[in-house]
């Protein structure tokens, strides 16, 4: 009996050591998946990352969690949100946590996907447009060279003006080191921003925001004036005009220059989009066909299909452009002010940390005969 019992004694001990062990190793396979799974936490890590880089990394971290700004401003990196605001003491962000915000930003903003963007150091960029076409010609190395008219040369000038997000966290996320609050902040930031942005590249009024494409006029070929772009109508308000919606559509194709095809697109509204899905052309085959591929866009005659949100709805009865088809790169640009500012506020939202984000954006139509509008339109 004493033997039986020596016996399970001696199995419980050596169970006890093997659970032992196994905590210990599931503990430490823990701490490396959760490590693994925080990807620029330490940007010590990082190949390549310069001391200076680091050390506003550091800087930038102790200011979000904790609101210590002395490591900021002994790197001389505190600037005034505005020249003519009495709010001091935003931050600049750390480039890769800027560069994080621009990738999120043209993750979520499709009309950031499609358009032209550039990055300037000043308030507003101005860029030279011809309206008759830049002369150039054929010669050979000894012949004269014919006298070339002078371009008619119109200036675009783009302003960037400030558009503005302001998240907030409780005390315990920002406490809490197994959260990345930077990419938590940019997540926030870029979901609010691309919203507004979308917003305004498609209806924006140019008043101290982007001008959207949608806020100019539109008209049918032979009533083109300056700075209108040409639509064709359905044929009735708010629907197409019979379940033949081809005609429109091809009419649209045809409209647009083919040196504008290539990266041709469809933006429309949700419920275009649901429209479409619907047409056939005379032979009864749908004009839609959905996407062939994970990744690959669903297309309509040829061309790929975006939807994007701020496109007019159809309501039956209203008149609305809901299909635009074309080239945004060569339609419309996007002006980005380098740097994001960061101001940490406890106290406007309390028992919230409120963090006020500022960037400067603009954008306008450069060019309208690379954008043609379907007009929901009797």
């Amino acid at each position: 009996m004493d033997k039986v019992v020596s016996s399970v004694q001696e199995l419980t001990k050596s169970f006890e050591s093997f659970k032992q062990a196994q905590q210990a190793r599931v503990t430490q396979l823990e701490k490396r998946f959760l490590s693994g799974a925080r990807p620029g936490l330490s940007w010590e890590a990082e190949a390549g990352a310069s001391e200076e880089t680091v050390a506003h990394k550091q800087a930038f971290q102790a200011y979000l969690r904790k609101g210590d700004d002395k490591a900021l401003l002994s790197l001389s990196c505190t600037k005034s949100l505005s020249a003519g605001s009495d709010v001091d003491g935003g931050y600049l962000v750390p480039q890769v946590l800027s560069e994080n915000l621009r990738r999120d930003l043209q993750g979520l903003s499709s009309i950031r996907q499609l358009a032209s963007v550039m990055t300037v150091s000043a308030s507003a960029v101005e860029i030279l447009l011809s309206q008759t076409g830049e002369e150039a010609g054929w010669v050979s190395e000894t012949a004269d060279r014919a006298e070339t008219g002078t371009p008619k040369l119109v200036k675009k000038r783009i302003a960037v003006n400030e558009l503005y997000a302001r998240p907030r966290a409780t005390q315990k996320l920002l406490e809490d080191s197994l959260i990345d609050v930077e990419a938590w902040l940019s997540q926030k930031i870029a979901r609010r921003m691309a919203q507004l942005e979308n917003a305004a590249f498609i209806n924006g009024d140019g008043q101290q925001k982007p001008k959207g494409f949608l806020a100019y006029a539109s008209a049918l070929k032979a009533d083109l004036g300056a700075d209108t772009f040409e639509h064709m109508k359905t044929g009735a308000d708010g629907a197409f005009a019979d379940e033949n919606g081809a005609d429109v559509l091809m009419r649209t194709m045809e409209a647009l220059d083919p040196q504008y095809a290539k990266e041709a697109v469809w933006v429309m509204s949700a419920s275009a989009h649901g429209a479409i899905r619907r047409l056939k052309d005379q032979n009864g085959q749908f004009l839609w066909n959905p996407a062939l591929s994970q990744g690959a866009p669903e297309t309509l005659l040829g061309y790929p299909v975006v939807i994007v949100e701020g496109m007019p709805e159809l309501v039956s009865g209203t008149a609305s452009t809901s299909i635009v088809f074309g080239n945004f790169k060569e339609a419309y640009q996007i002006v980005d002010r380098a740097g994001t500012y960061v101001l940490r506020d406890p106290y406007s939202a309390k028992p919230y940390v409120e963090f006020y984000t500022v960037r400067r954006v603009g954008g306008d139509v450069l060019n309208f005969n690379a954008l043609k509008m379907v007009r929901f339109q009797a």
